[in-house]
């Protein structure tokens, strides 16, 4: 990741030095453009054995870009590909021990315990947890190196500019660290709901002959039929405020981008940095933008991630039940001796 992240920063050094490299020249016909090939176009030339007109020199500044960029799109497979085995491999382990954990848990915990809630706990919420680990995990640490890259060559590139372009920055934090909070909640009821979707489902499949022997199949129609709308309902919610959340942070990074260009712009009109200068910082603001705009579909899988691990850790929290019973391999052939039985009580538990 670390390695494709630093491919992609040599594309904009490459059109700025050939923007750059085009130099105005006052004459009596008017203002003319000379082209100066770059230090490092007439070191590529020199070892090619070529010239450095201006269509030599464009076909190699292509031709290093092509290849940069492919050489960061192979480690962009690589870093999805070690993460999506990665991810698997642990959620292969964490449903091997609720499997085994569910198996050892006393007849009791499933008097009360809903089948259908126990199904969406080890199969969605562990699906949850897998996406998360799979895509987000390792995008939360490829934004933060981009802002942590990206942020000192700003500086360097135009500290004015670079300012416009933190200018909203804390904004749009400030109004993510509200939005998640809420978020929470919101997962918690449609996940909650989607789990007494799945138990009306499971009781009906598992119990269709009694439905249908007692003819009590328009009574629990009904009942599946409440059930989904609830799910409805608070699927709304959750999609209404994600609304809200996306068309704000997406207006905020649209304004720093417009910002950007604005003032970049200007500033190249009143000779304050150079074309090259502007087309690369407008580059570079964009990776710094886009982990921005990808905090929403982080903090959407973060939210349901950590309601769905809450989840799975209620069922692991759950204490075994002592395995006192020994299997005897081989019994005797005779057995002998009485049993007593002294003060045997029985009641159900409430």
């Amino acid at each position: 990741m670390a390695v494709g992240i630093g491919l992609l920063f040599v594309v904009p050094v490459v059109i700025r030095s050939m923007i750059d490299g085009f130099v105005p020249i006052e004459g009596e016909g008017g203002r003319r453009y000379s082209f100066v090939a770059p230090e490092w176009v007439r070191f590529v030339a020199d070892a090619l054995g070529v010239g450095t007109e201006v269509v030599t020199s464009m076909m190699v500044a292509g031709a290093l870009i092509i290849v940069v960029t492919v050489m960061a799109g192979l480690f962009q497979y690589l870093k999805g590909h070690l993460a999506a085995r990665a991810s698997e491999a642990i959620v292969r382990s964490m449903r091997n021990t609720l499997h085994s954990h569910l198996a050892a848990l006393p007849a009791t915990y499933f008097d009360t315990a809903e089948t259908g809630d126990l199904v969406q706990r080890c199969t969605s919420d562990v699906e949850t947890v897998r996406v998360f680990l799979a895509a987000q995990v390792v995008e939360i640490g490829r934004s933060i190196l981009l802002v942590i890259c990206v942020t000192p060559v700003l500086f360097a590139l135009s500290a004015s500019l670079a300012w416009v372009t933190l200018a909203l920055l804390p904004l749009l934090v400030i109004y993510s660290v509200f939005f998640f909070g809420r978020l929470i909640r919101y997962f918690t009821d449609v996940d909650e709901a989607e789990a007494r979707l799945t138990t009306v489902l499971q009781e009906n499949l598992t119990g269709i002959r009694v439905v249908r022997s007692f003819g009590r199949r328009e009574f629990e129609e009904q009942k599946f039929t409440a059930a989904n709308h609830e799910h409805r309902d608070k699927t709304n919610l959750l999609m209404r405020l994600l609304a809200r959340f996306w068309g704000f942070s997406d207006l905020v990074c649209m304004s720093q981008g417009g910002l950007v260009l604005f003032f970049g712009a200007w500033w190249t009109l009143r000779g304050e940095i150079t074309l090259g200068t502007m087309v690369a910082f407008t580059m570079y603001s964009a990776y710094v933008i886009w982990p921005v705009r990808q905090m929403g579909r982080t903090l959407v899988d973060a939210g349901k991630a950590r309601v769905s691990l809450r989840r799975l850790g209620e069922v692991l929290a759950v204490h075994h039940e002592d395995a006192t019973d020994k299997v005897i391999e081989e019994p005797p052939s005779k057995l002998s001796g009485s049993i007593h039985v002294k003060d045997l009580s029985f009641s159900y538990g409430r």
